[in-house]
């Protein structure tokens, strides 16, 4: 899945999906035992946009171990 509607990096592609139905998928599939590929796209310097890095912690930026207390305490 994409975190918006392409697999690249697009300056102009704004359209993030909401951060609720990102993380539902996670926790569906996690539950399910599968894994969760969310793409984001580096620009051509390789850097992350902002928007794609703090998207899924509402303006927290998240290691693996601080997603689990995330899912549990926010979602």
């Amino acid at each position: 899945m994409t975190i918006n509607d392409t697999w690249g990096y697009k300056s102009y592609d704004t359209n993030f999906n909401p951060t609720e139905m990102l993380l539902r998928n996670l926790i569906d599939i996690a539950r399910k035992g599968g894994t969760y590929l969310l793409n984001v796209g580096p620009d051509a310097t390789g850097v992350i946009p902002a928007p794609e890095v703090l998207r899924p912690s509402k303006g927290r930026c998240l290691d693996g171990s601080q997603w689990c207390q995330y899912l549990r305490h926010d979602a």
